[in-house]
């Protein structure tokens, strides 16, 4: 429907469906990562965003998602078997960083369905600190008590 707009706000011939979906084919993925991180570097740089208390107040969390049966996903992401060791559905983990205030998903990761909490929080950490401006700011990181253990309070110490 957006596109229907757009070509008749620029007076062009609309797209056909075909032509979009092949067109989306050809994006990269790693577009997507790079507006995200300007976008994200923008709204933070600015200093335009909320704080509790002069700190950023952070939440993650993670989540076990049931994705459409299909034998591509199935290979990469895998699945629960029933009793006779038959995939039933085909599942994956993610996890999250959320800013609460400011309403912005800062960070993202979705794996095979047998990856952990803990695991996928490391690489969302990992991507997290690779901000120059979080760098800078004061940070409320909110867990549930999945999460808790002496190597991610040591973590989050060292790289402030």
């Amino acid at each position: 429907m957006e596109l229907v707009k757009f070509f008749k706000q620029i007076g062009k011939i609309e797209v056909t469906k075909e032509a979009f979906s092949q067109a989306r084919l050809k994006i990269k993925p790693l577009v997507f990562k790079k507006l995200k991180i300007h976008h994200l570097s923008t709204f933070y740089e600015n200093q335009t965003h909320k704080k509790f208390k002069g700190h950023l107040l952070l939440a993650a969390d993670g989540s076990k998602l049931e994705l459409p049966f299909h034998k591509a996903l199935l290979k990469i992401f895998g699945g629960q078997k029933n009793k006779f060791q038959e995939i039933k559905s085909c599942e994956a983990k993610s996890n999250m960083i959320y800013d609460s205030l400011n309403k912005f998903i800062l960070d993202f990761e979705l794996d095979i369905h047998r990856t952990s909490e803990k695991t996928l929080l490391q690489k969302n950490l990992k991507n997290l600190f690779q901000y120059k401006w979080l760098k800078k700011m004061k940070k409320i990181f909110i867990f549930d008590r999945g999460y808790r253990s002496i190597e991610l309070y040591h973590y989050l110490l060292a790289v402030q």
